[in-house]
């Protein structure tokens, strides 16, 4: 017999909408028996974010984006649902930056807790058992700031949106489990993706370079680059390939790789 799970833990795409996700745990009686939703947790790019979400680290309630309206509201979404923000990459930014940061995502989620990190690593403890995932309290702060997006001139899809999730939330406390966002924008459908397979042992330096041309003609649409390249040796090592937007780091540490070749 297997043991029992202590944990279950979800990962989405950096591009999710988090709140669907989040229903399966409401609105599908075996999982609702079965789990209980403790926590939302978000990785934050401390390098990126400013830019990324336009709101200006200050504060200053610039709508703009570099990445798009469409990214910014995403992100804006996600933070306002999480628990806890991992604010990753602070060894990126000085200190003055990482304190402007936690200002602004704090204007977009009163609650949230950031925790800042370099590498994702951060205790177990500040990520698993927070028991403090709350869908009302989520769609209330959504509701929130995605109406005072709209007030700043935006197109009017945030009220919208919220208006589909606090329809769920009612659907929720009527056992219908339902999901009711029929009409509300996705804003997955200005996205792509690409993957890229190769057999056998890559030329770590010309991925450098194939990389940097790629960034400099496309850094305006790129948001996440990630894989693992198998590197030529006496035994079997690989690199691993992070970016998002224009940054990107290739690290050339061997892995303890069985079984992690593709």
């Amino acid at each position: 017999e297997a043991p029992a799970l202590d944990h279950l833990i979800v990962e989405c795409s950096g591009l999710s909408e988090v709140i669907p996700v989040a229903q399966t745990f409401f609105a599908d009686p075996f999982v609702q028996a079965s789990f209980n939703l403790d926590g939302v947790v978000c990785v934050c790019d401390a390098s990126n974010f400013a830019a990324m979400e336009g709101g200006g680290a200050g504060g200053n309630g610039d709508p703009a984006a570099a990445a798009g309206e469409d990214v910014a509201r995403l992100l804006r979404e996600q933070l306002s649902i999480s628990d806890v923000c991992l604010l990753n990459k602070c060894d990126l930014v000085d200190s003055a930056q990482r304190d402007a940061l936690g200002h602004r995502i704090h204007e977009l989620s009163p609650s949230i807790k950031v925790v800042p990190c370099r590498h994702g690593k951060v205790n177990l403890g500040q990520v698993l058992k927070l028991n403090s995932f709350s869908l009302e309290s989520a769609l209330s702060l959504d509701a929130h700031f995605l109406g005072a997006e709209s007030g700043k001139g935006g197109r009017g899809r945030g009220m919208g949106m919220a208006a589909a999730y606090m329809g769920m939330a009612a659907a929720y406390s009527n056992g219908r489990g339902q999901d009711e966002r029929a009409g509300a924008g996705h804003a997955h459908v200005a996205f792509g993706s690409l993957g890229l397979e190769v057999a056998g042992a890559m030329d770590v330096e010309k991925v450098k370079a194939w990389l940097r041309g790629v960034v400099e003609k496309h850094s305006e649409k790129l948001i996440r680059i990630k894989g693992i390249l198998r590197v030529p040796g006496p035994e079997a090592s690989f690199v691993i390939v992070q970016g998002v937007g224009g940054h990107i780091d290739v690290g050339e540490a061997a892995l303890a790789a069985e079984g992690s070749a593709g």
